[in-house]
C-alpha cells in the first residue's frame, strides 16, 4: 500500500475518484436541488447550457496559456475555487436569492470540466503513459457511478437523526472535493522533463474526448 501511495501518478488517480464521486454525488441530484431553491425546467436547462458553452470557451483560452509545469497550481486553484464555490451554494440553500444561485451552478460547470479535463495533462508531467490514460477514464466513470450510488442509498432517508436531502447531498460532495484538495497538496511533481517545461497544453487538451464537454 506503501508503495502504491508513495508514486505521484496513483495520487493523482485517487484524486481523480475522490473528485469524481463529489461529481456523481452532486451532478445526479444538482436539478432536483435547483429545484428546490424554486427554479424551473426550462430556466435550469437555460443555465446548464451557458455553463457549458462557457466552459468551452474556457477551455480554449486556459488550454493556450497554462503551461505543463503551471497544470497542478492550475487544478489546486480551480478545486480551491470549486469547494468555495459549492460552500455558498450550501449556505444559500433556500435563501431565494435566484442569481446568486445561476451564476454559482455556471460556476461549478465550468470549474467541474476544466479540472477533469486538466487531470491527464497532470499525469503526462509526471508519466506518459497509454495505461495511465486508459486507467484515468475508468477512475472517473466508476467514481461517478459511486457517487450516484452513495446518492440513491441515503436520499431521503434518516441516519443517525440526520435527514439527507439534496443540500446534505451537496454536503457529503464538498467534503469528497476538500479530501482530493488536501491530496493535492502533498502531490509532489518532480520529474518534468526540461523540454516540456514551456510546452503547451493545447495538444494534450485535444486529446481528450469530447463527451467531457457535455
Amino acid at each position: 500500500m506503501s508503495k502504491i501511495w508513495h508514486k505521484p501518478e496513483n495520487k493523482i488517480l485517487i484524486i481523480l475518484l475522490l473528485f469524481s464521486i463529489s461529481i456523481g454525488l452532486w451532478n445526479n441530484f444538482r436539478q432536483l436541488w435547483m429545484q428546490d431553491n424554486g427554479i424551473n425546467a426550462t430556466e435550469i436547462s437555460q443555465i446548464i447550457s451557458f455553463g457549458t458553452l462557457f466552459c468551452v470557451v474556457g477551455i480554449l483560452i486556459f488550454s493556450r496559456y497554462i503551461k505543463l509545469n503551471r497544470i497542478k497550481n492550475f487544478i489546486t486553484i480551480s478545486l480551491l475555487i470549486k469547494v468555495i464555490n459549492l460552500v455558498i451554494l450550501f449556505l444559500i440553500n433556500n435563501t431565494n436569492l435566484r442569481p446568486f444561485i445561476n451564476l454559482s451552478v455556471i460556476i461549478d460547470i465550468i470549474i467541474e470540466k476544466l479540472i477533469i479535463i486538466s487531470i491527464y495533462p497532470l499525469v503526462v508531467t509526471i508519466k506518459k503513459s497509454n495505461t495511465l490514460y486508459s486507467k484515468r477514464k475508468l477512475v472517473e466513470y466508476v467514481g461517478r457511478d459511486l457517487g450516484v450510488l452513495i446518492g440513491g442509498f441515503v436520499i431521503g432517508k434518516t441516519i443517525l437523526g440526520v435527514l439527507f436531502n439534496y443540500n446534505f447531498c451537496l454536503l457529503i460532495s464538498i467534503i469528497f472535493s476538500i479530501i482530493s484538495l488536501l491530496i493535492l497538496f502533498n502531490v509532489k511533481i518532480e520529474n518534468v522533463e526540461t523540454k516540456k517545461l514551456g510546452q503547451n497544453i493545447l495538444n494534450i487538451f485535444l486529446r481528450i474526448d469530447l463527451e467531457q464537454l457535455i
